[in-house]
């Protein structure tokens, strides 16, 4: 499916997102090379714990004989480009530590930030064992100063509903949901991306064409995901299991119990999508799988490009 190479994902939880994730590392490559599409990114909840899995399984599923270091220090290309990335939680003071009026867990939004080139990576580790050493609580958290302190080499993308921007959209805070697309884009500039998916959630709906029209306000490049927490369509029953357990559940729950269960997949696209255009401009996708040359200071599985690209009909749809 030549149209897959226009699209990667870049939203995707493996085990590594403790009791909500499903996408086995061992898997993913060859699931999205039979789809036809180039790369995939790995942004696990608020680690970096499948790291090493994730860049291991995508050499051997280039070649299965290679050696993993003589590889990745040859810069090797790979069948399937690995991003290394993470949805990191954000609060607004990481270094305070207290529960919300009701006495429940402070609320926490999302962030997905991907390694482009070596420094971004080292600078995603930094980020994260940050939020472990210094922001623990609950889960680990960062705020707009820590990653403002290693920015360099970042890609940002706004997140799911969770995002503070969705957040602020979904409460009709438009100023407020102003400021932050207003703030990451003079943090990350042309590196930013206001993150849209449709997983036929009523409140995705409902932000989707406000995320277009803050785009198109401030020059902001859209990005569709499908935010993939299992591979298969079939699989919607383990990630069932997996939520009921970590909201100490049961099977019988009802759906509205858990995030809807029959979209979250790594889906491929399919021939009869048309290429699609949003009142905010031509979509953008990050990754593709170009070889990386001996003498290039980028580190082959952290380099990507962007590419213009189609939407799928489960990205978006805004009437015009």
């Amino acid at each position: 499916m030549e149209q897959n190479k226009q699209f990667a994902h870049l939203h995707v939880h493996t085990e590594f997102s403790m009791l909500d994730g499903a996408v086995r590392t061992d898997k993913v490559f060859k699931v999205c090379d039979e789809l036809g599409i180039p790369a995939v990114a790995l942004t696990d909840h608020g680690n970096l714990y499948g790291v090493i899995e994730f860049l291991k399984a995508a050499v051997s599923y280039t070649d299965k004989k290679a050696d993993f270091l003589s590889f990745m220090s040859e810069r090797r290309p790979f069948k399937v480009k690995p991003i290394v990335g993470c949805e990191v939680y954000m609060t607004p003071d990481m270094h305070v530590r207290e529960k919300g009026l009701d006495g429940a867990p402070p609320k926490l939004n999302h962030l997905v930030l991907l390694a482009k080139n070596e420094i971004g990576y080292h600078n995603l580790v930094k980020i994260v064992s940050e939020s472990f050493v210094e922001g623990m609580y609950y889960k680990p958290r960062v705020d707009f100063a820590c990653i403002e302190k290693y920015r360099e080499g970042l890609v940002c993308l706004s997140a799911c509903l969770a995002g503070v921007i969705p957040q602020a959209l979904l409460h009709k805070d438009f100023g407020t949901a102003d400021m932050w697309a207003q703030k990451f884009k003079a943090l990350f500039g042309e590196d930013f991306y206001i993150e849209i998916q449709n997983h036929n959630i009523p409140e995705q709906k409902i932000i989707l064409p406000h995320l277009a029209a803050l785009a198109e306000k401030h020059g902001i490049k859209l990005v569709a995901t499908n935010d993939a927490h299992y591979i298969r369509k079939e699989d919607a029953k383990m990630q069932k299991v997996l939520m009921a357990i970590a909201f100490r559940s049961t099977l019988d729950a009802g759906e509205e119990d858990f995030t809807p269960l029959d979209e979250p997949y790594a889906k491929g696209v399919t021939p009869d999508f048309a290429e699609t255009k949003v009142r905010a401009g031509q979509i953008f996708f990050l990754g593709d799988n170009r070889p990386i040359s001996r003498d290039s200071t980028e580190v082959g599985c952290l380099y990507y490009s962007d590419i213009v690209g189609v939407v799928p009909e489960w990205a978006i749809k805004i009437k015009g």
